[in-house]
């Protein structure tokens, strides 16, 4: 596995060293066939931070942005 400037960015973050974190990447392509609604999920506040490991994030989101539609 190959992480581009993972330490200076973990660094950076103040990520806890040696607990086993990994930087990665995501993009994720396609269009899911069938009815999709919104998925259960924590409050990004309580899951994110900013500007650090354990920064607060600043705002809180408390319901999902997008509502879904029925088809």
């Amino acid at each position: 596995m190959q992480s581009f400037a993972a330490e200076e960015l973990f660094e950076l973050l103040g990520v806890p060293a040696d607990e086993g974190w990994f930087q990665h990447g995501v993009v994720p392509m396609g269009y899911p066939l069938g009815r999709w609604g919104v998925a259960p999920r924590t409050p990004v506040h309580e899951v994110a931070a900013r500007n650090g490991w354990n920064g607060e994030l600043g705002f809180t989101v408390p319901e999902p942005l997008w509502q879904g539609t029925d088809r």
